[in-house]
């Protein structure tokens, strides 16, 4: 007996759904978050093993697959971008149908080398813009010298978030950022185009400073400075670390490289280079949104 493809896609979706994956109620301070990642785990096996069964479940399934994407390793990120570059033009993409991305990066015995984060964490690798209907965004990234610096965040190239609010503007519900330095004007500028955000979650958020007079900065103080268009924070008298003077330029704009590495390859890093050039804020039309939840 043949059903209507609508009846398969029905039960795929009943047998596979982790409706507290995409929790955005106010029950989420209390989330269980190793519950929650062993539910997805164990969808993404029915959905695995639903698509073995033909080629049409294949089809069937292929919306699902890619709707929850976890990174608990970073080696497994180059691996995933190449796939969606390797989709033939005019072909619907695997990360198009997905709705969360997690990141979890130096966290559970799972290091990771530190010069990966220095080339294309500006675009999360090339998955921001690869990811159109992402809903939910959880990145928790541990410092790989988090022994000597437990509590020092990521610096990370003000396009990230411009690249953001332009590709998730109307998407995101939920939106949890840990262990990631942003500053507060960059987080109020990219929070006001979140039409639907929800659930908000930011650690290490830092206020804006004016730059200090000549002569009057002290060791390790944050300076902010405005060119043309946008704020950018530099470093003025960081203090020594390992007995080297860290130069400004490494803890400031200049956050990423550009430069090649064994992670990605040449026209990949070209492509992270040019994003970070052209990022810029989309135009605003509207009003802030008013989200229920922010901590």
């Amino acid at each position: 007996m043949n059903f209507p493809l609508e009846i398969y896609h029905a039960i795929v979706r009943e047998a596979t759904r982790v409706p507290e994956a995409f929790n955005t109620s106010v029950s989420v301070i209390r989330e269980d978050r190793e519950v929650v990642l062993q539910l997805i785990h164990e969808s993404m096996l029915t959905k695995t093993a639903l698509s073995l069964v033909s080629k049409t479940f294949r089809d069937i399934t292929e919306p699902y697959l890619y709707e929850i994407v976890i990174f608990l390793n970073f080696d497994h990120v180059p691996t995933l971008l190449k796939l969606f570059r390797s989709t033939p033009p005019g072909s619907h993409t695997p990360l198009g149908h997905s709705r969360r991305l997690d990141f979890y990066l130096g966290l559970g015995g799972e290091p990771y080398p530190d010069w990966a984060w220095d080339e294309g964490a500006h675009t999360l690798w090339g998955l921001v813009p690869a990811c159109p209907r992402l809903e939910i965004l959880i990145c928790r990234a541990v410092f790989v010298g988090a022994r000597r610096f437990p509590e020092y965040p990521h610096i990370t190239h003000k396009s990230l978030w411009k690249t953001i609010a332009q590709c998730w503007a109307g998407t995101l519900r939920r939106f949890e950022l840990y262990g990631f330095h942003i500053r507060m004007d960059f987080f109020e500028l990219m929070l006001r185009y979140f039409s639907k955000l929800e659930v908000c979650h930011i650690t290490h958020l830092v206020a804006f400073k004016e730059a200090a007079k000549d002569g009057e900065s002290s060791e390790g103080e944050d300076m902010d400075v405005f060119d043309d268009e946008e704020p950018k924070a530099t470093l003025s008298g960081f203090p020594r670390i390992w007995g080297q003077d860290v130069a400004a330029s490494l803890a400031a704009d200049r956050a990423d490289s550009e430069g090649p590495s064994g992670w990605f390859d040449t026209d990949t890093v070209a492509e992270f280079a040019e994003a970070k050039r052209s990022a810029s804020w989309p135009p605003f039309n509207g009003t802030a949104p008013f989200f229920f939840f922010f901590f």
